[in-house]
């Protein structure tokens, strides 16, 4: 009788051995395949902006104005949006162990305009700075903030060149890295460019007869915002990011433009 129990001791023993082992295996399975993902950084971001990843809410903080996510290898489709805002989305191949940074743009879709008179005491200021027409018809013209991009046009196509020694930007790489780009190609004459603000990767343009903001990163979706409609305006910024509208002899702040 002994010998019996022996052995269904030692055949109980494997079998626990074998389910320990096959455990283990899959854990070390599981954990290889949790490897195969990839962080994405969301950049100019507030507490009132969603991000959604192939339509998944992403629930996490924002720390200084970035939302780090982590992402499951593979093309994503990326969508920010925000209550009254135009939404913002991108599709990016997140490759593993790596780290994709994301740059989005919220404009308001009925943002709010402030009419300036001549008792401000700012307005023939105001008026001057908006009628400096930016036409930048070549490299080195119009300067990013941080001396990093310029742009200029040419014909109706914009174009990008990444002036700075380091890394270019993901979108000067889509099949080989590249320190030019065209980023546009208008179907309407463009009067107006500036930098949006502090940024390098976003400009302002009146397109036509209309004021819209667009980023320089062609890969789709390339973002392109309509801000102000109007008869071809002219506008102009403050260092702090207002933005200022003349159309015809009127001349407005635009507000919650940010």
């Amino acid at each position: 009788m002994e010998p019996q129990i022996k052995k269904s001791r030692r055949t109980l023993f494997i079998i626990i051995l074998c389910i320990f082992v096959l455990g283990i295996g899959g854990s070390i399975n599981f954990m290889t395949g949790s490897q195969k993902v990839g962080t994405v950084l969301v950049h100019y971001m507030d507490d009132q902006a969603k991000v959604f990843i192939d339509n998944d809410r992403q629930k996490l903080p924002v720390i200084n104005g970035t939302q780090t996510i982590r992402v499951r290898a593979g093309v994503r489709d990326v969508l920010v949006s925000k209550e009254n805002h135009w939404p913002w989305l991108k599709q990016i191949t997140v490759e593993s162990a790596k780290t994709s940074e994301l740059s989005p743009f919220l404009f308001p879709k009925n943002p709010s305009l402030a009419e300036i008179t001549g008792d401000d005491p700012e307005y023939d200021l105001l008026m001057r700075m908006a009628k400096q027409n930016t036409f930048p018809s070549s490299p080195q013209m119009l300067i990013s903030a941080d001396g990093t991009m310029t742009v200029w046009n040419t014909g109706q196509t914009l174009y990008a060149r990444f002036l700075s020694s380091k890394t270019p930007p993901a979108f000067f790489c889509i099949k080989e890295c590249q320190t030019e780009i065209s980023f546009l190609q208008a179907k309407a004459p463009i009067s107006d460019i500036e930098f949006l603000g502090a940024r390098n990767d976003v400009v302002l343009a009146v397109i036509g007869s209309d004021l819209y903001a667009l980023e320089i990163d062609p890969r789709p979706v390339q973002n392109f915002q309509p801000i102000y409609r109007g008869s071809a305006p002219l506008f102009t910024q403050t260092a702090e990011g207002i933005i200022y509208l003349l159309d015809g002899n009127r001349l407005y702040q635009l507000t919650n433009s940010n």
